[in-house]
């Protein structure tokens, strides 16, 4: 019992001691607390220790909770209680949660490279760690001058000074300085520094000298700056930058030999990699436009651009044709290995999965320029031209227009629009030499509008094409064309072609493309079996080589009519109308009648001789009743017959009827042989003096049996 009281009274004392220390400290060394954390900002050991507590480290006891990611720390956790943008800039840490998670998952907290109390870099690595030392003339609670120093206005705002190297401990922010004069945010201890003493400025971010990284041990680091030797990584072989002593696995700046140590060596990192994003990196954006627009957005970080002076045409490659950057900055673009490498511009032609690699790019003059590795390598000059040769997407395609060899590749101009319109990289009409395939047909075929019409989304005058389906490594071909696909994959055919059909609405197969010219059978047959073309044809005979009567200029099985691909039904003998069938009749729809078809009239006149203007039936197409002897003209005494001596004949006893004067005319007038009927001609036997066209006179028969001595 007695040894437990003694014990219980050695761990009172031994408490008592430690508050009394804590408290001794508080009062003798707030002081001497670096800045920021020091009594000029109202930081001292109580803001962030909690004396009476049983925390680790003593930390608040409040600070203590459960986590919600790995993160979200106890440690970090007090320091965000003041850095959060409000009282101090707030930061993520550095963690799988703000990079990826391909190691695993990681954090690292920010007391591991950052020393809250002091700025060690100075204290351990004093004069190397200056980037500036003088000798003070003057300083006051808030400012410090040395008179002829000669600074560039405010190079040094937000960096540390210590006036008085020789009382280390005491470090202020500079908010602002003049060529001989910095202002402090003080006030300065003036019985620790006064003119006359060696003072000194250094970064001041509070990096720790050492930091014990997590598969390395304790590594010596130094960061004097943002770049330049001994900053973030300055790609020398002593690997002491904070960025890189961590690093085992990543492609740059490892913290051994074995890392890449060219990229972005002495640059500072957070312009990318910036430490309010954990170091993930801003992107594309974070340098340059995604895509550059304007010479503005082309580079614009330290330590400054390429020297190229134009964006070109990286608008209309990335946001209209929808091309990504490593299409022509192959193994260079974002995290490739030769990106920003010494602001030389890389280039390497690489598109569609690498299918189409090589080309030359002559770029401008006095720019450096290098390429990557291309099968083919692609080559670079730079005598001024700023052109591309040689590649896929400014090219025929397929050959050129027709020829045997590969493709002709054009040379557009990166910054000149107009050197890559429709027609510089193949040609775009019949008359310009687009005859390839089966172009020559189509575009010189009356009907068919232009480009579009077989081209989703060309202008049908060549003007444009859709960014999306245009120089994409495929023929995009509408109307189920089967061989669409990569270039070089031979012609095919369509089956959903509107100007490829039976005359109806549907679709028939089309003939290979670049065959020979497709006869009529290739989609209907030779007389189709629609409407009445077989009683015109077959039964009737009429007209029977040529299909030209009812469509212009048309032969029988080999040369359709002038409007056949306009996609309507046209029937006319030379214009438009001229038969009264309805213009421009729409495929599929109901059929019409001529209204003004010889065909289909009484031949003659009107009322069969009393006018020298046919009377016109209007028979229905496809009707096969609708043209019967009698709904043309007349064919009796009782129905109206009486042109000429048609009464007194066919009123006559011994007259048998039409066959008697009409060869192959039925005498009910019930039918007529279609070889000697609807021909153009007045064909009556007996040696009829006025056989020949419609019109001619009457005349007599000099051979008629009924009429003899």
């Amino acid at each position: 019992m007695e040894r437990m009281n003694i014990l219980r009274l050695k761990a009172i004392v031994f408490n008592i001691f430690i508050i009394s220390l804590i408290l001794f400290l508080k009062v003798s060394i707030a002081d001497a607390l670096d800045y920021p954390h020091y009594d000029g900002n109202n930081i001292g050991c109580d803001s962030c220790h909690f004396v009476y507590g049983t925390q680790p480290d003593l930390l608040p006891e409040w600070t203590a909770h459960a986590p919600t990611d790995i993160d979200d720390t106890q440690s970090n956790t007090l320091c965000w209680s003041c850095h959060n943008d409000i009282e101090a800039p707030y930061v993520r840490t550095h963690s799988s949660l703000q990079i990826d998670n391909g190691y695993g998952d990681w954090t690292i907290e920010c007391k591991v490279c950052h020393n809250p109390h002091y700025q060690k870099q100075a204290d351990t690595h004093g004069s190397a760690s200056y980037l500036y030392s003088g000798t003070s003339t003057n300083v006051t609670a808030t400012t410090l001058t040395e008179t002829g120093a000669g600074w560039t206005v405010n190079e040094y705002q937000g960096l540390v000074v210590i006036p008085n190297t020789a009382q280390i401990r005491y470090k202020y922010k500079i908010i602002s300085n003049t060529n001989e004069t910095l202002t402090i945010e003080g006030p300065v201890n003036l019985t620790k520094a006064a003119a006359g003493n060696t003072f000194a400025i250094v970064y001041g971010k509070l990096v720790n000298s050492t930091i014990n990284t997590p598969n390395s041990g304790g590594k010596a680091v130094k960061f004097f700056d943002t770049s330049g030797t001994n900053s973030f990584a300055d790609g020398d072989s002593t690997y002491d930058g904070v960025c890189e002593i961590c690093h085992t696995q990543t492609t740059y700046h490892q913290n051994n030999a074995t890392g890449n140590h060219s990229h972005n060596s002495g640059v500072n990192c957070i312009t990318c990699h910036t430490h309010t994003d954990g170091f993930a990196g801003t992107g594309c954006t974070g340098c340059h436009g995604l895509p550059p627009v304007d010479a503005g957005t082309l580079v614009f970080i330290p330590p400054g651009g390429t020297g190229s002076a134009t964006a070109g045409a990286h608008e209309v490659h990335v946001m209209t044709k929808g091309y990504d950057c490593s299409s022509c900055h192959f193994d260079s673009a974002g995290a490739g290995g030769l990106h920003n490498n010494s602001l030389t511009i890389t280039m390497g032609y690489s598109l569609f999965g690498g299918t189409y690699q090589g080309g030359h790019y002559d770029g401008q003059s006095g720019i450096s320029y290098n390429t990557t590795t291309t099968i083919p390598p692609t080559t670079v000059s730079s005598t001024g031209s700023n052109t591309c040769s040689g590649i896929y997407c400014h090219s025929t395609g397929q050959a050129s227009d027709g020829g045997p060899s590969g493709p002709t590749y054009a040379t557009p101009k990166w910054d000149d629009p107009a050197s890559a319109v429709c027609g510089t990289c193949h040609d775009v009409s019949e008359g310009s030499g687009l005859t390839s395939g089966s172009h020559g047909e189509h575009l010189g075929a009356t009907g068919v509008n232009g480009c579009g019409d077989c081209h989703t989304g060309a202008a049908d005058n060549a003007s444009s094409y859709a960014s999306s389906n245009h120089v994409n490594a495929s023929i995009d071909v509408a109307n189920s064309y089967s061989a669409g696909g990569a270039p070089g994959n031979g012609y095919g055919t369509c089956s959903a072609a509107s100007c490829h059909d039976d005359g109806t609405g549907n679709p028939a197969v089309t003939p290979q493309w670049g065959s020979s010219p497709a006869p009529c059978t290739a989609c209907h047959a030779e007389v189709p079996g629609t409407g009445s073309h077989q009683k015109h044809v077959v039964t009737t005979q009429y007209n029977k080589a040529l299909c030209g009567d009812c469509h212009d200029s048309a032969v029988r099985g080999t040369t359709p009519p002038s409007d056949h691909l306009d996609n309507n039904i046209d029937v006319y003998d030379a214009l438009a109308g001229d038969l009264g069938y309805p213009s421009d009749k729409a495929k599929g729809t109901a059929y019409a009648s001529c209204s003004a078809a010889y065909c289909h009239s009484t031949g003659q006149s009107v009322s069969d001789g009393n006018s020298s203007t046919p009377t016109y039936a209007t028979p229905i197409w496809g009707n096969g009743g609708g043209a019967v002897c009698g709904t043309c003209h007349r064919v009796s005494e009782a129905s109206g017959l009486t042109s000429g001596r048609h009464g007194e004949h066919l009123g006559s006893t011994g007259v048998n009827g039409c066959g008697d004067c009409q060869t192959g005319g039925a005498n009910d007038a019930s039918a007529y042989n279609s070889v000697t009927h609807v021909d153009g001609f007045i064909d009556v036997e007996n040696t009829y003096s006025a056989d020949g066209p419609p019109g001619n006179g009457y005349g007599t028969c000099q051979t008629a049996s009924c009429h003899d001595d």
